[in-house]
């Protein structure tokens, strides 16, 4: 499933996105790099992108921009940030850092930040 007996961690993925979008890749990067790992899901609907990445968190590892909030997704603290049109999310759950990167509103970045399992 997805390479996961290469991982050192179980792959997460939404239950929902947004209408229209669908998973049109998987990548693996640094695969063999106990802890380094990092898996990227991308959903498209054709014309916008969504990026849905996981590794292992490490301690310390922050962004050097100010949230635009903090937002609760499912019981831990969420910052979102927006760059223009695309918004970046970024929350813990369990061992793994989840980052979402997308052109998509907020409203239905939160709702699949929420639907992750």
């Amino acid at each position: 499933q997805l390479g996961q007996k290469d991982l050192p961690f179980k792959i997460l993925t939404p239950n929902y996105v947004p209408p229209n979008f669908s998973l049109t890749s998987i990548k693996v990067k640094h695969p063999g790099e106990r802890g380094k790992e990092e898996v990227h899901l991308e959903y498209s609907d054709g014309l916008s992108t969504i990026s849905f990445f996981q590794s292992i968190k490490e301690e310390g590892q922050h962004r050097n921009h100010h949230p635009a909030k903090t937002i609760d997704i499912a019981g831990s603290e969420g910052n979102l940030y927006h760059f223009g049109l695309i918004h970046l999310l970024e929350w813990v759950k369990g061992d793994l850092r989840i980052t979402v990167v997308g052109g998509i509103e907020e409203e239905e970045m939160l709702k699949l930040a929420n639907s992750v399992h």
